[in-house]
C-alpha cells in the first residue's frame, strides 16, 4: 500500500540553531529524506530529537550536520528539532532549532474536505466552525493551523464529519487552517493534508461592501454574468466567497471602487450565494464584513422529449403499403389459378 511523506514547517521563536529538510512537500513510502541542522556559533555540538527524545549527535563541519532517513516509513513520524550544544559544557540545556513535523501519510487515506460555517468572513466576537469531512467512518480529525506547531483541536466524530467550533473570533484566530485525519491504531495511520482554508476576522471599522449581478435575473446556461463588488476604497483587495464552497473563493484588486467578477459559459456548479468583503492594503490590513449575499440562479435545461408522430405516420404509410402489394399479390395468384370446367 503506496504512502507519501509530508513535511510541515511550523514557526517559533527564531533561534541561531535551524533545521531543514531535503527534499521538502509530499515524499512517496521509500524515499530517503535528508534532516540538516545548522547552528551560527561555534564551538557547538549538534543533536536531533524526535518528539523529545534524543535520537542522534550529528558529525558537524562548519557548525552543520544532517543525517537521511533512508526509507520513510509510518513510524518516522512526529515532531523533529536540532539542539546544539556547548562542547566544553555537556550539561548545558543547549539551543533549540524551530520544530518540523513529519506525518507518514497513506495514499488509502486521501485528503479530507475543509470548509466555513458560515462561510466567508466573520466579525469579532462572533463564532464559526471549521469542517472537516472524509469517506471512511471511525476516524479521528485534528486541526492545525498554520505557524502552530500543535494541534488546535482533536475530535472523534461517529460519522464521517468533524467539527471544530471557534467561538467569540478575534483577530488572532484569523488566518489558515488544515485538518487530516487517522486511524485509532497504534501506531495511527495517516491521511493526507486537507486543502489550506482561510478564516478571515472582519474590521468593524470597514463599512461592509454591495454586491450585485449584471445582467439581474436567471442566467441561462452558457450564457455569462458578472459579479459586481463595490467597496468604496479604491486599490482595495476584494475576496468572492460562496456560500459552502471553499474553493470557489476569487480575489482580485479593485480598479477604482468596483471589483468585477465574470463568469463565462455558466453552468449548473455555479448556481449558489455569493458574497464580497475587501482588504486594506496597509501595514496592518484589515478585512471588512461580508456584503449581503445574491444568489446566482442557473436555468434547468429543458427536457427535450423526442416527437415520434412523424415518424408513426411514415411506419403506418409504409405497412399500409405492404399490406397492399401482399394484397394485390395474393389476387394475382388468384386470378392464374386454373378453373374447373
Amino acid at each position: 500500500m503506496a504512502s507519501a511523506l509530508t513535511i510541515l514547517f511550523l514557526g517559533l521563536p527564531w533561534s541561531s540553531t535551524s533545521i531543514s529538510t531535503s527534499p521538502s512537500g509530499v515524499i512517496a513510502l521509500g524515499t530517503a529524506v535528508t534532516i540538516r541542522c545548522q547552528c551560527q556559533c561555534w564551538g557547538r555540538r549538534l543533536f536531533v530529537y524526535k518528539d523529545g527524545s534524543e535520537i542522534r549527535e550529528l558529525d558537524t563541519a562548519a557548525n552543520r550536520g544532517e543525517f537521511t532517513i533512508p526509507s520513510a516509513r509510518q513510524e518516522d513520524t512526529g515532531d523533529y528539532h536540532c539542539l546544539s550544544r556547548a562542547e566544553w559544557w555537556p550539561f548545558s540545556c543547549g539551543e533549540a532549532s524551530d520544530p518540523v513535523r513529519i506525518i507518514v501519510a497513506d495514499t488509502y487515506y486521501p485528503k479530507p474536505s475543509i470548509s466555513l460555517h458560515p462561510s466567508g468572513g466573520v466579525a469579532p466576537g462572533g463564532d464559526v466552525t471549521v469542517q472537516c469531512q472524509c469517506r471512511h467512518q471511525n476516524m479521528k480529525f485534528l486541526l492545525y493551523k498554520d505557524g502552530n506547531p500543535t494541534a488546535l483541536q482533536a475530535v472523534k466524530p461517529d460519522g464521517t464529519v468533524a467539527e471544530f467550533p471557534i467561538r467569540s473570533v478575534s483577530q488572532r484566530d484569523a488566518g489558515s487552517y488544515r485538518c487530516y485525519y487517522c486511524t485509532k491504531s497504534s501506531p495511527p495511520v495517516w491521511s493526507y493534508s486537507s486543502d489550506s482554508l482561510e478564516l478571515v476576522v472582519a474590521e468593524l471599522s470597514y463599512p461592509k461592501a454591495s454586491i450585485f449581478l449584471h445582467p439581474s435575473g436567471v442566467v441561462a446556461p452558457g450564457g455569462a454574468v458578472t459579479l459586481h463588488c463595490e467597496c468604496w476604497c479604491q486599490g482595495a483587495m476584494v475576496l468572492l466567497n460562496k456560500a459552502g464552497d471553499s474553493t470557489a473563493e476569487r480575489t482580485m484588486e479593485a480598479m477604482g471602487d468596483v471589483a468585477e467578477f465574470h463568469f463565462r459559459n455558466v453552468s449548473r456548479r455555479d448556481a449558489g450565494s455569493y458574497s464580497c468583503q475587501y482588504s486594506t492594503q496597509g501595514d496592518l490590513p484589515g478585512w471588512s464584513e461580508p456584503s449581503d449575499p445574491v444568489e446566482l440562479v442557473v436555468a434547468a435545461v429543458p427536457t427535450v422529449r423526442p416527437d415520434f408522430t412523424h415518424t408513426n405516420i411514415a411506419r403506418l404509410v409504409l405497412s399500409a403499403l405492404v399490406l397492399l402489394i401482399l394484397g394485390l399479390i395474393l389476387t394475382e395468384a388468384y386470378c392464374s389459378l386454373p378453373r374447373g370446367r
